[in-house]
């Protein structure tokens, strides 16, 4: 047997296993729809029994004719709708039962051709193809190394033709002398790879020394390259710094011009309030930008020129200081916005002393001449005092 035949017979019985599933799964399958085709059948005979027996118990006729008219419409869509799917079920069993035919004349005619290859391997039945497939695979390999082998001793001898005047020429020799001959040609073919391998390394070195050559050809033309590029993007890079250096000058001056516009009446005003909430300890504040160019919050000495970041304020005076720019902050939002919303202030005073919270309170009655001012407290100190200034006190509890 040849291997193109061993290769017939490996195919024909994939193609044999394969049909065989196939007509398993189309047997499966025409099964299922000859059965969804019974119970589809049973059950339109169920329902025209259960409608003539509607007419036959005179429920139905006892109904409106326009009822009747609307089931009798219902029915014959419903009677429509079963008749298609019986029909497309139908159709879909005659499709399988072609296909069944054509499946079955299939694996016959796979069989028939699978029988020819059994009997042209001489072999009796299917069970025998596993033992013999793996006999002849095994042979397959022994022919394989063989032909390998003559390979080989066509390249020891190359002007011989066949292993058979390879053969013919061994038994010429006597077999004294051949271990003297296999001997020779094995020192031949050692400097015969000898010589390979010095050729070899010849040509590894030239190549490398090529090699060395061309990058350096190419290092060097992608230097001049970058020197090409660095010298314009210093051109560029020269050009955007002037233009951004003088937006930048430019953008300071209007920043400055605008922070002295607008925030000359709010640091004005919050410099008064906070002198008399300090009893003239701080003459005012004062915004001025740091290292960084960061606006920072300085309080300024009434008797020197110290200036003491608000960091370094303590709590009280620091919560006179925010209540100093609270204030300002209204004034300067009530000038534009008439009429003017109540102020309410919750136990604001509970940091300062009576002195400054008098102060305080001085500061909120001239306030409450453009705004009403509510101030809360449970401190019957703040209530006295508020009674020197001849405030209005509403006791809430008493109320």
């Amino acid at each position: 047997m040849t291997s193109s035949s061993f290769l017939e017979l490996q195919q024909a019985r994939k193609n044999l296993a394969t049909t065989q599933s196939q007509i398993e799964n189309l047997e499966r399958d025409q099964k299922q729809l000859q059965e969804a085709i019974s119970s589809f059948e049973d059950n339109q005979s169920n329902l025209l029994r259960d409608t003539s027996s509607l007419f036959v118990s005179g429920q139905l006729s006892q109904q409106e004719p326009s009822v009747q008219w609307a089931f009798l419409k219902e029915q014959r869509r419903e009677e429509a709708e079963r008749q298609s799917r019986r029909e497309t079920l139908q159709s879909q069993l005659d499709q399988h039962k072609q296909q069944l035919q054509e499946k079955q004349s299939q694996a016959q005619a796979t069989q028939l051709a699978l029988n020819g290859l059994l009997s042209s391997a001489s072999l009796k039945d299917e069970t025998t193809i596993g033992p013999f497939l793996v006999q002849f695979s095994k042979r397959m390999e022994v022919q394989k190394q063989v032909d390998e082998r003559e390979d080989s001793l066509k390249q020891l001898f190359p002007d011989l033709a066949s292993l058979k005047d390879i053969k013919e020429l061994l038994q010429m020799h006597e077999a004294e002398s051949l271990p003297a001959a296999i001997s020779k040609l094995k020192t031949h073919r050692s400097d015969l790879i000898d010589q390979r391998d010095t050729i070899r390394d010849q040509r590894q070195d030239a190549l490398a020394r090529q090699a060395d050559y061309q990058e350096a050809n190419q290092t060097a033309a992608d230097t001049q390259q970058r020197i090409a590029f660095a010298r314009d993007e210093l051109v560029t890079a020269s050009k955007r710094y002037l233009t951004l250096k003088a937006a930048i000058t430019f953008l300071t001056e209007q920043i400055e011009a605008f922070r002295k516009l607008n925030q000359g009446p709010l640091v004005q005003y919050t410099s008064d309030y906070f002198q008399k909430l300090t009893l003239g300890k701080y003459s005012g504040i004062l915004v001025q930008p740091d290292e960084k160019d960061i606006l920072q919050l300085y309080a300024c000495e009434e008797k020197s020129e110290h200036k003491v970041p608000v960091t370094q304020l303590s709590e009280g005076t620091a919560d006179q200081l925010y209540l100093s720019l609270r204030l300002a902050a209204l004034r300067l939002h009530m000038a534009n916005n008439k009429p003017a919303l109540p102020l309410i202030l919750d136990d604001i005073l509970m940091t300062f002393d009576d002195e400054r919270a008098l102060a305080v309170l001085e500061v909120l009655r001239d306030f409450s001449k453009n705004c009403q001012v509510l101030i809360f407290t449970h401190h019957e100190t703040i209530k006295s005092l508020g009674k020197k200034l001849d405030a209005n006190l509403i006791d809430l509890e008493a109320a």
